[in-house]
């Protein structure tokens, strides 16, 4: 087994059993594909990773079923390392925290059917245990690598497409500028561009006006505080 197989499959297999204990309902045939959970007719896809895997897949199903595809969204991670023997060595906090936009690049890679009425997203917000193990990257310098991921609390879950849910998780009242956005969220050039798009096709902002080469956007429907 990889370990990015690995990686994927704990928490991959944790979020299956949060959102149907019963495994009679996992892994189930749906047309030419295999899904997470099927239930009631209705699909649940565990996503861990980029949504580009799934396009073929939601492509296909969407029209019969209704799909909600759940994305972890880390808001505390304890790092745990071990040394080549899986002997431990240490553990740490890790100082970062993840935003549940963080979701946003990934939404932009379905951006031709993210308005389609029966496709859903739910972001588990988590805390998790991360244990790694060192390896010798192509150079020969050793690196840390994760080999498991395991959540010890689910804080709660964040349906994007419940009310204004999308609207109010964006930190701002008034006008932003994209520049604006990306500090605040601490997103990446692409992954700011690439969620600005997103919530453009949501209808959940709107460019308002230009200033110079810079747009300035909109919450839509967000009253301020």
């Amino acid at each position: 087994m990889s370990i990015g197989t690995k990686q994927e499959r704990t928490l991959h297999q944790y979020l299956k059993y949060y959102f149907c204990d019963n495994p009679d309902y996992h892994e189930q045939k749906c047309g030419s594909y295999i899904v997470d959970i099927l239930k009631n007719e209705q699909i649940i896809e565990i996503q861990t990773s980029s949504f580009n895997a799934m396009r073929k897949k939601l492509e296909s199903l969407l029209p019969n079923y209704p799909i909600t595809i759940v994305y972890p969204i880390i808001v505390e991670k304890k790092i745990h390392n071990y040394d080549e023997n899986g002997q431990f060595v240490s553990s740490k906090k890790s100082p970062k925290k993840e935003h549940p936009l963080k979701i946003g690049k990934e939404l932009y890679k379905l951006n031709h059917i993210l308005n389609n009425k029966n496709l859903n997203f739910i972001c588990t917000i988590l805390k998790i245990d991360e244990h790694r193990i060192p390896y010798l990257n192509r150079y020969k310098q050793k690196r840390m690598t994760r080999i498991n991921q395991i959540p010890y609390e689910l804080v709660e879950n964040i349906n994007l497409k419940e009310g204004n849910t999308l609207a109010s998780l964006i930190p701002f009242d008034k006008e932003f500028t994209a520049l604006e956005f990306k500090k605040k969220l601490k997103l990446s050039p692409r992954e700011t561009s690439s969620t600005l798009i997103a919530l453009r096709t949501l209808n959940v902002i709107k460019v308002t006006r230009q200033d110079g080469k810079k747009y300035i956007y909109e919450v839509i429907g967000k009253t301020p505080n």
